[in-house]
C-alpha cells in the first residue's frame, strides 16, 4: 500500500488481515466497532445428507461461540491466509 490511503472500508476480520501481509498493521488503526454488521446464516438443503447433522451443527456453532473457541478458529484461519498470501500483491 502507498501512502496516500486515508481509510479504507472492509471488514475488520480482512483488514487486520491485510495490513498484518503488508507488514503495516502498526501505521493502521482498526475501528473497535463495526460500521455495520451482516449476520451469518447456515443451510441445509431439504435433499441433503448432511442435514441430519443440522442440530447437532447448530448446538456446536453456540457452544463455540460461548466458550470462544469460534474466535480462535478465525484467528488460525486468518494466521494461515496471510502465511499463503504474504507475497501476493494486492
Amino acid at each position: 500500500m502507498k501512502a496516500e490511503v486515508d481509510y479504507m472500508l472492509t471488514s475488520r476480520t480482512m483488514g487486520h488481515a491485510e495490513a498484518v501481509r503488508h507488514g503495516i498493521r502498526h501505521r493502521v488503526v482498526i475501528a473497535k466497532k463495526n460500521a455495520f454488521s451482516v449476520k451469518m446464516f447456515f443451510a441445509f438443503s431439504k435433499l441433503s445428507p448432511c442435514r441430519k447433522y443440522s442440530k447437532v451443527f447448530k448446538e456446536k456453532i453456540t457452544e463455540w461461540k460461548k466458550d470462544g473457541t469460534l474466535e480462535k478458529m478465525l484467528r488460525k484461519s486468518m494466521k494461515q491466509w496471510i502465511s499463503k498470501h504474504y507475497d501476493i500483491n494486492p
